[in-house]
């Protein structure tokens, strides 16, 4: 896929291979991305799933002390996403389809129609619009996600 904007990627994603050695994350970063927004407490750059911590490692959890000694933990989250005002342009998706049609008269009381439609008749491809994590996959562009390539169809009609 390709990164649309700089949305946060966890250092666990970050060029990581599943246990078999195959790639399961980002790859192709380069060293200095920053992303535009990330969680309160993000993933620490050697950090493992079972260190202490870890199960508030890429949320929004803050602790809180309170009057009594005690501390409190309190998601951040306050439904309101920081850039609800603002808004990103999506790729510029657009097709064209055109149409030819011909009627030939046969005999006086019948004639023959044909009929020529092309869809995306300029064969664009198009670009998937980015998921919320802000990668543009490619993987299914044709599957029903994104534009078809041209397509022509060609129909006749006889009517009396």
């Amino acid at each position: 896929g390709y990164l649309y904007f700089n949305e946060y990627i966890s250092e666990r994603l970050i060029n990581s291979r599943n246990a078999g050695g195959l790639r399961n994350g980002v790859y192709g970063l380069p060293a200095d991305y920053k992303p535009a927004q990330k969680p309160v407490i993000p993933w620490p750059k050697d950090g493992k799933p079972g260190d202490p911590g870890s199960g508030d490692w890429d949320t929004n959890v803050v602790f809180v002390p309170l009057k009594n000694g005690t501390i409190q933990r309190v998601d951040t989250n306050t439904g309101l996403h920081p850039w609800r005002q603002q808004y990103r342009l999506g790729p510029f998706n657009w097709t064209a389809d055109a149409s030819l049609l011909k009627f030939f008269n046969i005999t006086e009381h019948a004639r023959l129609r044909l009929n020529v439609d092309a869809f995306n008749v300029f064969n664009v491809q198009g670009l998937n619009t980015p998921g919320s994590d802000g990668i543009v996959t490619l993987q299914n562009s044709f599957g029903g996600f994104g534009i078809r390539p041209r397509q022509i169809q060609i129909s006749g009609r006889l009517e009396w």
